[in-house]
Parts: structure tokens; sequence; C-alpha cells
């Protein structure tokens, strides 16, 4: 597990620069990344992909504990989770 990223995931969170859920990452349009658990279903995923064009990321272990999707909307640490799930 690439513990920069979950660094990454904590400033966005503790920064307020996040969306959580799916319905309310479509509504908005200012997420820069999705990042979402192998858990959510592929309806859901599905949905996602269909409404937005905002990268969506799948990772395990990096959300917290009930979360299924997450919108990040800052743009430097939405591009330094990119970066670092590249190089995993």
């Amino acid at each position: 597990m690439n513990q920069k990223i979950k660094a990454y995931i904590g400033f966005a969170i503790k920064g307020k620069k996040t969306i959580i859920g799916v319905d309310n990452i479509i509504l908005k349009k200012n997420v820069k990344v999705i990042i979402v658990s192998p858990e959510l279903s592929e309806n859901s995923l599905n949905k996602l992909k269909q409404k937005t064009e905002t990268k969506i990321i799948v990772l395990d272990g990096y959300l917290p504990e009930g979360v299924l999707a997450l919108g990040i909307t800052d743009a430097s640490l939405a591009g330094e989770i990119i970066k670092q799930t590249e190089n995993c």
C-alpha cells in the first residue's frame, strides 16, 4: 500500500476538498479525480462512467470505512494521487 496516496486522501478530507457518494459526485462539476472501492457495485461504477468525464481510479484499502466513492476537488492533490497510482 502506497502511504503517499493515503496521506494525500487524508489531506483532501481534512481540507474539505472531497465529495462523498456517487450521487453527490455526479451533481458536482469540479471533481478532478474519483477514487472508488472495488466493493462499489457495477451499476454505480457504470453510472459514474456515463455521467462524468473525470478519471476514475479503483483503489482497495485507501478510503475511509464505509466510503465507496470519493471525489477530490483540489487539482494539485488529484494530480499527485494520479501520479502515485501510475507509479504503483
